[in-house]
């Protein structure tokens, strides 16, 4: 009798001290736990290594965000954009080249990045990687650099298919502890390397190259150009051409305009025309400038769920706010600043452009 009671007081406190399933959070919401991946929304950043170290917060061209991978974690965002480039054998985070911004070696923005997830059981994070470079890297050699980050396959979710129905939900994926949805766009092979899923075969997108209000409200399927699938992708960023309207494909981002651009009301606008075209849900937000707007708590809001409110990224201003390189922030370093940077970037694109001309 004695033993049953004793054994029955050790399995009271242990049950007691095991939460309970209704009490778990993913990404900070309980409500999102049983729902399926594909039904969520995720707000994310776009180009989210490309982060400007100086004030004004635009040093140079393709500078997009102004906070590092740490600080764009506290505020909530669990879903980031990496563009990668071999630069002398090694993959760095880089945009269009790496001349005109090198962010580093992949592996230290993912060393930073295995930090977080691990401090961090409870949440799923997104990761979508566009394979720029010509010729494009291999996904095998992509997946080294995640492993030699301490990333290995076994963080991954793998099994993605185009049928939205058989996706696991956000609990499955903790229980399992895949925590790591990736992406690869260009050379996807998930056959040969199953935990970079095939970004075209499941994801369709509107268009990232925008230049007025209309197409910042277009719900319109930019790529693929038809056809459905599983996953979602709004594309709410505002460009500029560097050689004026129709001079050239070469463009960009609109720092002067992300305060209206990222506004709950824009935010919405393009939304809801996903709505009426029939897009059950909008999977992915990449936004510039993550820090500014409503862009998080719009996507609370589609999910259904109190929006995060310490920090609040509106608040902060980048001119007064540490940006440099440290442990844990995975902040790259920018090269260049300031108009000497601008003038560079023109004037690498001029030469782009001439070059261009002169062998048609």
């Amino acid at each position: 009798m004695l033993n049953f009671l004793v054994a029955a007081a050790a399995a009271a406190a242990l049950f007691a001290s095991a939460p309970l399933a209704s009490a778990q959070s993913c990404n900070g919401a309980a409500a999102l736990c049983s729902k399926q991946y594909t039904a969520v929304s995720f707000a994310c950043t776009h180009n989210s290594y490309a982060v400007a170290t100086s004030s004004p917060p635009q040093s140079s061209a393709n500078q997009v965000q102004n906070f590092s991978l740490k600080k764009q974690w506290e505020w909530g965002y669990r879903c980031f954009n990496l563009d990668l480039f071999n630069n002398n054998g090694t993959i760095h985070l880089c945009h269009t080249t790496c001349l005109l911004l090198d962010a580093g070696p992949l592996t230290t923005w993912l060393k930073d990045l295995k930090t977080l997830v691990d401090a961090n059981p409870n949440d799923v994070v997104t990761i979508h990687l566009e394979n720029s470079g010509t010729p494009a890297l291999a996904p095998s050699t992509i997946a080294a650099a995640f492993t030699a980050a301490g990333l290995t396959s076994s963080y991954f979710y793998s099994a993605g298919g185009t049928d939205p129905s058989t996706w696991p939900t956000l609990s499955a994926l903790v229980a399992q502890k895949t925590r790591i949805v990736a992406f690869l766009g260009a050379n996807s092979n998930p056959t040969a390397v199953p935990q970079l899923l095939d970004y075209n075969a499941l994801t369709a997108e509107t268009n990232y190259a925008v230049f007025d209000a209309a197409g910042l409200s277009s719900c319109a399927q930019f790529r693929p150009t038809t056809g459905d699938r599983p996953l979602f992708i709004v594309n709410h960023m505002l460009s500029k051409s560097i050689f004026g309207p129709g001079a050239s494909d070469l463009y960009q981002p609109e720092f002067s305009t992300a305060a209206s651009v990222n506004s709950a009301a824009n935010i919405t606008a393009q939304l809801t025309a996903c709505t009426a075209r029939g897009v059950n849900t909008v999977n992915y937000l990449f936004l510039d400038w993550g820090h500014i707007g409503a862009g998080l708590s719009v996507v609370a809001g589609l999910n259904g769920v109190a929006a995060p409110t310490t920090p609040d990224p509106s608040t902060l201003n980048p001119a007064t706010t540490s940006t440099s390189t440290g442990a844990g922030n995975g902040v790259p370093r920018a090269t260049a600043r300031g108009v000497a940077s601008m003038m560079m970037s023109v004037a690498l694109a001029s030469f782009v452009v001439a070059l261009v001309a002169a062998m048609m």
